[in-house]
């Protein structure tokens, strides 16, 4: 038994007549929307077919997550010890999963956008304790506006700024153009 998983996407999901085995048919898709779906596959704890397994159980080393981040290792040891991640540990080697990959895109995409590691934390534990995504979403829409409205003043600082220093070149040319039709 075939049928789509999501319209669109070129992805279609399989199950047995009994529903106890779901995988994976469609080849037209990316490796984002695979990943995406394996990990639902496994959150819903299904089995999937074993060449897509991988997708959710991929483990990355420090240094591999840390060069496919670029970032240092120390920065990933620095949101270990803050919380923000949660690798596994096998002896003293740090393994991340595929969820602490996407887990660190957010960290960074969040520090890019000037949120301190504190609000960024928030952020990831709103996601951890409401699967739907409400509550994250709207906590996220207000922290951005809240940042929109920071970055607004600031571009009004700066063009303040800028209008200043524009006057004042303007008088210090003048002033050095007479300056110098004195001396002539």
């Amino acid at each position: 038994m075939c049928w789509q998983a999501r319209p669109g996407m070129g992805l279609d999901k399989w199950a047995s007549p009994n529903k106890t085995t779901v995988g994976i048919c469609g080849r037209s898709i990316s490796g984002l929307r695979k990943r995406k779906f394996a990990i639902y596959l496994v959150k819903k704890g299904m089995r999937m077919k074993a060449n897509y397994a991988w997708i959710a159980s991929r483990l990355y080393t420090i240094n591999e997550l840390s060069k496919i981040c670029d970032i240092t290792p120390r920065t990933l040891r620095h949101y270990e010890d803050m919380g923000l991640l949660t690798p596994e540990r096998r002896g003293n080697q740090r393994l991340y999963r595929e969820r602490d990959r996407v887990r660190l895109q957010l960290i960074l995409r969040g520090r890019r956008l000037g949120f301190g590691l504190n609000e960024i934390q928030e952020m990831l534990d709103l996601y951890d304790a409401d699967p739907t995504e409400v509550t994250q979403l709207r906590d996220v829409i207000r922290r951005g506006d809240v940042k929109l409205r920071e970055l607004q003043s600031q571009v009004e600082e700066l063009q303040t700024i800028m209008a200043e220093i524009t006057e004042l070149r303007m008088t210090m040319q003048r002033r050095l153009e007479q300056i110098l039709i004195q001396e002539e």
